[in-house]
């Protein structure tokens, strides 16, 4: 798996720690990538890493954490990355996020008649919507609207259908 990144301009940074989760919680470091310049640029930089670990399965979170001379950091991401059996899941994506009232998910299903649940969990675990659904093979969009109650913050959404899990985090404005 090739990852790519690019900015725009570069202040102090140090570099790039290539992350990878399975969990979209708990995070290790794959590899550190050095910054292409020396202090600060404002030229356009390109980078890549390649995930050559074996045996990938199921759902990856992929992100960056970027980091300055003096130690600063910011992390960017999560990418998800589906690497499943030919029946599973593709990535789950959640729009917009941050979001302000409704959400629209979006997954494929290979094949039809799936059933599970989705569930939005707060920072302390509490679930504050849960909802069973069924997909159907091909591209399915499922709507959220019932979250504009919700207070802002950030939250996690769990995706479960037929055994196979996927999550996001959620930034409610």
């Amino acid at each position: 798996m090739q990852l790519s990144w690019e900015t725009a301009s570069e202040q102090d940074s140090r570099g790039y720690e290539v992350q990878v989760s399975t969990d979209s919680r708990t995070f290790r470091s794959l590899q550190f990538v050095p910054s292409q310049t020396e202090g600060s640029s404002v030229q356009r930089r390109k980078y890549t890493y390649l995930d050559t670990e074996a045996g990938k399965t199921g759902v990856r979170y992929y992100r960056l954490r970027q980091e300055d001379f003096d130690g600063k950091e910011v992390y960017y991401g999560p990418q998800v990355v589906s690497f499943g059996k030919a029946n599973a899941l593709a990535a789950l994506t959640a729009a917009p996020n941050p979001f302000s009232s409704g959400l629209t998910l979006t997954l494929s299903a290979q094949e039809g008649n799936r059933s599970g649940t989705v569930a939005v969990t707060d920072m302390l675990g509490r679930t504050v919507f849960n909802q069973p659904l069924l997909v159907n093979a091909g591209t399915s969009q499922i709507e959220l609207p019932e979250l504009s109650g919700l207070p802002k913050g950030l939250y996690h959404l769990r995706l479960s259908l037929n055994g196979e899990q996927q999550a996001v985090k959620l930034l409610k404005e």
